[in-house]
């Protein structure tokens, strides 16, 4: 790991203090950035919270500070001041102003004979797996710009719909693979001032579109990725790779692909993707600040 967490760590811990500006009618033991701040130091050790409300896996300078115990915790993780606290310090608005976006999905893979309710049956990595999908937009610099959990059956194209009204992306291109080619999401992509670029399936293409009302944003795509000697659709789309070096290094860094075993349910699988985010959110900032 380039930056370990102890480096990132006075970083994350001056983000919370400046973000938490709720204001609570009677004033809790612990702050909401001192509750954000316990499960991000779990999460950064791949720990559950059990484990970082125990004063001995803190650094012998942190241990003179009470901690809550895990009961507490996961209370305050479900009240609104904390959740929009944790959102704040994972979100990265500059992201969404890049004018070329990339859409793709990776499955978050548990026990087939998982008793979790929320995890469902569905795609996964070139076969049927059970679990969750993380629904990721992000830049070509790597950085994140929108995301969504959801169980593993529901189709990528409508969830990627859905993230691309609600991300308010600043406009340009979106590029996606074949799991995209549909006609909803190119009129959205349209209606939110986006151009989606996807090549069609291989066995799709230099055909038809058929007989039903096609888009003219989707006949458009078509024809500038499948017409002979087209070069910027190609180039453009040659760009995706980006979107699978930010999944490989949040396997890498934050063991994202198999939540473990503590980890079930909708809720909690988003909590333990949305630390994760916002760990490396701050070591993308530790590392363009070391190479400015």
């Amino acid at each position: 790991m380039a930056h370990s967490l102890r480096d990132i760590w006075p970083l994350i811990r001056a983000a919370a203090l400046r973000l938490d500006t709720a204001v609570h009618a009677r004033r809790p033991t612990f702050s909401d950035a001192q509750i954000i701040l316990l499960v991000l130091w779990g999460r950064g050790h791949h720990q559950s919270v059990k484990w970082a409300c125990d004063a001995h896996n803190w650094p012998l300078h942190e241990r003179r500070n009470a901690l809550p115990d895990a009961s507490t915790v996961s209370r305050r993780m479900r009240t609104r001041s904390v959740l929009a606290l944790l959102d704040a310090l994972s979100d990265d608005p500059l992201a969404r102003q890049a004018m070329v976006q990339v859409a793709d999905g990776k499955p978050l893979v548990v026990s087939r004979h998982t008793r979790d309710r929320d995890a469902r049956h569905g795609w996964g990595a070139g076969g049927m797996d059970t679990g969750y999908k993380l629904h990721l937009i992000g830049n070509l610099l790597g950085n994140v710009s929108f995301w969504r959990v959801t169980p593993m059956h529901l189709p990528e194209q409508e969830i990627t719909r859905r993230c691309v009204n609600a991300a308010h992306l600043a406009g340009g291109y979106l590029l996606g693979d074949c799991a995209y080619d549909a006609d909803a999401l190119h009129r959205t992509c349209a209606n939110r001032n986006l151009r989606l670029l996807v090549y069609r399936y291989p066995s799709r293409r230099g055909k038809g579109v058929g007989s039903r009302n096609v888009s003219s944003h989707r006949r458009s795509c078509i024809a500038s990725t499948e017409t002979p000697n087209a070069t910027f659709a190609p180039a453009m789309l040659a760009l995706r790779i980006s979107i699978e070096r930010i999944f490989a290094r949040l396997e890498t860094r934050w063991r994202i692909g198999r939540p473990p075993a503590h980890v079930r349910g909708l809720a909690r699988v988003r909590l333990w993707v949305q630390t994760a985010l916002a760990l490396d959110k701050f070591t993308q900032l530790a590392l363009h600040a070391k190479t400015a």
